[in-house]
């Protein structure tokens, strides 16, 4: 570990947005931490990242943002290793698809979980670390459906949508410390979380973006990457769409 390089944490870095998102960094000579539950997974995904950078500096932290206390492990963990973080990315989660009266209240606790809670406890320990440098960058995931809606995702909309308050709110508290804070707003994108849409579906769903076409795990995190960096230092409190076109 190099304690002079300053990181960047990215969740759900094993796979898709978080995984593009981490190789474009590492492209970029970036040192980046990545986060996941699964330490096969991850050690794959950093094994995978060294194979196209083997100079890359990079950190991994197996996590599970289901359980709070991992959390705040995870930060104790960055800050007995007197790390210098600058940078979050939070890209984990799962997509519950179900009828709200059809949905369990396991179920709701999850998604609950891993998609506010844990946002909003990585926000807590990212910005205490932060606070230090007075400098950083914090990029939260949400979903076009926090806007507008998908019958079938109640639950799930729900909590993307609640990211918004959490984002701008965020914003006006860390902004005299020089912290930003944003979300992105994907579209449907081609990773595992979407795996399971049909040929036909997936068709149906490019059909309805301007672009026409699926998004890539690429088209978000060039736009993380972007706001992680000194080129958006006058960006904060923002949602950005990343979706082809498919609210026009």
């Amino acid at each position: 570990m190099n304690k002079t390089a300053t990181y960047t944490l990215i969740t759900g870095a094993n796979s898709g947005i978080g995984y593009a998102t981490a190789s474009n960094l590492v492209a970029q000579h970036k040192a980046v931490i990545l986060v996941a539950r699964n330490a096969e997974k991850l050690n794959m995904a950093r094994e995978q990242l060294l194979l196209s950078y083997p100079m890359a500096n990079i950190l991994t932290e197996i996590t599970d943002l289901g359980d709070s206390a991992d959390i705040k492990q995870l930060f104790s963990s960055i800050s007995q290793q007197k790390i210098n973080l600058e940078g979050v990315v939070h890209c984990a989660g799962d997509m519950l698809e179900a009828p709200l009266m059809m949905s369990r209240d396991v179920q709701i606790d999850q998604q609950y979980q891993i998609h506010l809670k844990a946002a909003l406890l990585l926000c807590q320990g990212a910005s205490k670390l932060m606070l230090r440098k007075k400098c950083g960058s914090i990029v939260l995931v949400s979903s076009v459906v926090a806007e507008q809606g998908s019958s079938g995702q109640v639950v799930y909309a729900s909590m993307k949508a609640a990211i918004k308050g959490l984002v701008t709110s965020l914003a006006q508290e860390l902004g005299s410390y020089n912290i930003r804070v944003n979300a992105l707003a994907p579209g449907v994108i081609a990773t595992p979380l979407t795996a399971h849409f049909d040929d036909a579906k997936k068709q149906q769903l490019s059909q309805r973006t301007a672009l026409k076409r699926l998004g890539e795990g690429e088209d978000i995190a060039n736009v993380a990457a972007f706001l992680l960096s000194s080129q958006a230092a006058y960006i904060t409190g923002q949602t950005i769409a990343v979706d082809g076109g498919l609210r026009l």
